[in-house]
């Protein structure tokens, strides 16, 4: 799979793990943009068993997408 912005980094994290105080302090001292918690972590690891082998390009696909 080829990266098509080889420059953005992503950041997550779950609740309770100070992924809120990073943003916070990125934000503060960098040119950056991020949003806020989407909320859309545990639903998907909890269904990330439906997608089968991720290392398949079309799995992959198919989460990204979900």
């Amino acid at each position: 799979m080829t990266c098509t912005y080889p420059e953005i980094i992503c950041i997550v994290g779950s609740g309770r793990c100070g992924s809120r105080y990073l943003s916070r302090m990125l934000r503060d001292s960098m040119d950056i943009g991020f949003r806020y918690e989407p909320k859309f972590i545990v639903p998907i690891y909890r269904r990330l068993h439906h997608f089968g082998d991720l290392a398949q390009p079309e799995n992959l696909r198919r989460l990204c997408t979900a």
